[in-house]
């Protein structure tokens, strides 16, 4: 066989073996994202899910969904009740929400819903785990200072929002 068709064959088995080992990198890196759906950010968030490389961005993405926020908090188990909307302008919370059954005190503030998804997140991932290590026990509380007030900055009647 002539040098250059032996190359020429070289070449396209070299290119074979190549985006063959392309594919089984896609199915394996595939197969893996499906077994870790914190990472995938594809995947459903699901509170359960320990925190992966994707939460942060799927926990950003529930400001503009309500419909798929309430999803999350159901499909992850947490208990909760949607409140009506209320406020208007940049004091508008159509995604009001109640934890029920949550160690909040004093009483459970109405939070939007993101904020309820996150909270579950850190409760679980940080509170919970630093009260049975620091006190060996569970929470029996977590005490907070309220959760949304619409007013202006400084007590003034015009300037910019609080947050």
């Amino acid at each position: 066989m002539p040098r250059s068709a032996t190359n020429r064959h070289f070449r396209t088995a070299r290119l074979a073996l190549t985006i063959l080992a392309l594919l089984l990198a896609v199915i394996a890196g595939w197969q893996w994202l499906t077994e870790h759906p914190q990472h995938n950010p594809w995947a459903p968030l699901d509170l359960r899910d320990p925190a992966g490389w994707a939460t942060r961005n799927k926990l950003i993405a529930l400001r503009s969904d309500v419909a798929e926020c309430r999803a999350v908090l159901g499909r992850s188990e947490v208990d909760f009740t949607a409140l009506s909307p209320t406020g208007e302008g940049p004091c508008a919370r159509p995604d009001r929400t109640e934890l029920t059954d949550y160690p909040l005190a004093p009483d459970t503030p109405a939070v939007t819903c993101p904020v309820a998804a996150a909270l579950e997140v850190w409760r679980r991932d940080t509170v919970a785990p630093a009260a049975r290590e620091l006190l060996g026990s569970d929470i029996a509380r977590i005490e907070h200072l309220g959760a949304f007030s619409c007013r202006r900055m400084y007590g003034g009647q015009t300037g910019a929002w609080s947050e």
